[in-house]
């Protein structure tokens, strides 16, 4: 990653979800609704940084994903910046919520304003809400390469979360839940979340190898056909 010889410090950001009921043996009364809990949260390699975290509940649907959208990402995101060190770099995945550009109408537009914003097009193009909160800042929000989520290490760091909480959740309550995976958060250490971002340099490298290897195969494509146009006939 560029960003790690600029000296810029560098904070990752993800979402996760947790099930009312994680023991597999657990039965659930089909009357009684089920939660998840999504949780938001942002570090770096120094830890999780105090004022991140949020968790809500959603109703149940087995994707964290499907309970969030842009209005409550960037709700929590703007709550968080001004924790966070200046000039610094921000990762995230690339999941529709964090992508929400600019200039998109919320309303029908007239034909004026159709206008203005064609005249504008370019210049607005690519321009994302998290993006401009960031920038304010000097933050630069880099985005994952879809399907790279190994790249975060914070994918990690849910996972020893999630079996903590899996390990200690007897009641199966959600209050007692939401206790239980702050109790784990607080369990990450700075030593913990180092070695995940280690981790992570070492997974960027091998893809970065892998690139270079894969570049290093393909064989170049030399035309020896003569072109038509060249081949010194006369028509």
């Amino acid at each position: 990653m560029y960003a790690r010889n600029t000296n810029r410090k560098i904070y990752y950001v993800d979402e996760t979800h947790i099930k009312d009921c994680l023991d597999e043996g657990h039965k659930v009364t089909p009357t009684v609704p089920r939660k998840d809990l999504i949780i938001i949260h942002i570090g770096s390699e120094t830890g999780f940084l105090e004022q991140g975290l949020l968790i809500f509940e959603s109703e149940q649907t087995g994707n964290c994903h499907e309970g969030m959208n842009s209005d409550v990402f960037e709700d929590w995101f703007r709550s968080v910046l001004p924790y966070t060190e200046l000039d610094a770099v921000i990762v995230m995945d690339n999941t529709t919520y964090h992508n929400r550009q600019l200039e998109k109408p919320s309303s029908p537009w007239g034909k004026s304003e159709i206008v203005e914003n064609i005249k504008c097009k370019k210049e607005n193009d690519h321009k994302y809400a998290v993006d401009e909160m960031a920038a304010v800042r000097g933050i630069t929000v880099l985005r994952l390469p879809p399907y790279h989520n190994e790249l975060n290490p914070m994918e990690l760091i849910w996972t020893k979360i999630k079996n903590g909480v899996s390990e200690e959740n007897t009641t199966f309550n959600l209050e007692n839940l939401k206790l239980l995976v702050k109790k784990q958060i607080n369990r990450i250490s700075a030593k913990t979340w180092s070695e995940c971002v280690v981790h992570v340099q070492n997974e960027e490298q091998r893809l970065w190898d892998l690139a270079i290897v894969n570049d290093a195969l393909v064989d170049p494509v030399v035309t020896t056909e003569s072109h038509p146009c060249n081949n010194g006939s006369d028509r």
